[in-house]
């Protein structure tokens, strides 16, 4: 992608696109030129949440109108700097392998949840739109920021890792069991606290969601919502003791004030 318009697009470095292919053969033409053809193995680090934005620090991911562009385009090839991807409704596919929608998803809440907002409130409405977008590709039900698809793993979401004042919000703005639910959160699907994989696959799944809904407050199906519930069969373990249990955040916002007592665990 050229960072500005004097510059080119289709030059290609030394390793190929991603600067880290090894040559596996040399094409010769008529007036003997010559191009070295790479090749490159799998990546599966780029199908994290961070990786699931391919294009992130590509020039025009800078700029705040081609947001819009991007999203609202039913077909685009994006020439990068480190390859080609392809982007519609249906799928993100780079030259490395396809990239899941709802990891995609989970990348645009921890953008939006870091930016500013003026109202708190709007934060399901300011979504709306990206998720109908989402929906018409074939996401399915829509729940307070969460998917019906992609759960349980949709639900291994936290306040953040630099959040230190996250509260439950007031007025009502999501069940519980939804990152919308808290005040302040920030990018609280940064880390799946190590129960996944390397592709951000869940090791092993206990729990089944048997119904999962949520109640639309306005006009807008995926805007603000006045309720919601969920219902999950999932094993249960019997403690014989008690646990002290400190939320992470807490935790943060007590060592982010030097001199004060530590907060009370939770008793299990």
């Amino acid at each position: 992608m050229s960072p500005n318009s004097h510059r080119g697009f289709l030059n290609v470095g030394e390793g190929g696109y991603n600067g880290a292919g090894w040559p596996v053969a040399t094409i010769q033409n008529e007036k003997s030129d010559k191009s070295i053809v790479y090749a490159r193995s799998e990546d599966n680090s780029n199908n994290d949440y961070r990786g699931a934005r391919p294009l992130i620090d590509e020039p025009l991911s800078r700029r705040a109108w081609t947001l819009q562009e991007q999203i609202l385009a039913s077909k685009m090839v994006h020439f990068a700097s480190r390859e080609m991807v392809w982007e519609c409704k249906l799928t993100l596919s780079c030259e490395c392998m396809q990239l899941d929608r709802f990891k995609t998803w989970y990348a645009l809440v921890n953008e939006v949840t870091s930016r500013s907002i003026t109202k708190p409130e709007g934060i399901l409405p300011c979504l709306s739109g990206i998720a109908q977008h989402f929906q018409h590709g074939g996401a399915g039900v829509y729940l307070a920021g969460l998917w019906h698809k992609d759960l349980p793993l949709g639900l291994l979401w936290g306040p953040g890792p630099e959040t230190i004042d996250a509260s439950r919000a007031v007025p009502y703005r999501g069940p519980s069991w939804s990152w919308t639910s808290l005040d302040r959160v920030r990018s609280p699907y940064d880390s799946a606290g190590g129960f996944t994989d390397n592709d951000n696959e869940l090791k092993k799944v206990y729990a089944r969601i048997i119904e999962a809904k949520c109640f639309p407050s306005g006009r807008d199906p995926l805007g603000t919502v006045s309720g919601g519930y969920l219902k999950v069969a999932a094993p249960l373990l019997v403690l014989k003791e008690k646990l002290g249990i400190l939320p992470s955040y807490l935790l943060r916002k007590w060592l982010a004030l030097p001199g004060t007592d530590p907060p009370k665990a939770a008793r299990f």
